[in-house]
């Protein structure tokens, strides 16, 4: 038997406008990620994906799953409030609320994009 967890509304509102910032191709998830001087090996390291998944999600090819989005989301956010990565707008961004975005089965069923990872 599954459980299936809740998600409310506007987590699954931020979710949809955190992808579609990623699919943008304004370079926010580069520009936070190279600020911080990190590689794509060590993003893709603390997240439990590859480097090829960070760089399709950087060149828009495709977006995270809901459940890695979260993390993604999370970490960006950090390193964006870190020093050295001022000019980083994440005001707005929905990096905060859609790091906390639960990865319930329910919530993949309401995107239809392709997923890496």
């Amino acid at each position: 038997m599954s459980t299936t967890t809740t998600v409310e509304p506007a987590e699954i509102v931020a979710l949809a406008r955190f992808r579609e910032q990623l699919a943008r191709g304004d370079g926010m998830a580069r520009r936070i990620r190279e600020r911080a001087h990190l590689s794509r090996t060590e993003v893709a390291h603390a997240l439990g994906v590859t480097r090829e998944a960070i760089q399709a999600w950087e060149s828009c090819r495709v977006s995270p799953r809901p459940d890695v989005a979260r993390r993604y989301a999370a970490l960006l956010k950090e390193l964006a409030d870190i020093p050295g990565c001022e000019g980083i707008d994440s005001e707005g961004s929905d990096l905060e609320a859609a790091h906390r975005v639960d990865a319930a089965g329910t919530l993949s069923r309401h995107t239809a994009r392709a997923h890496v990872a």
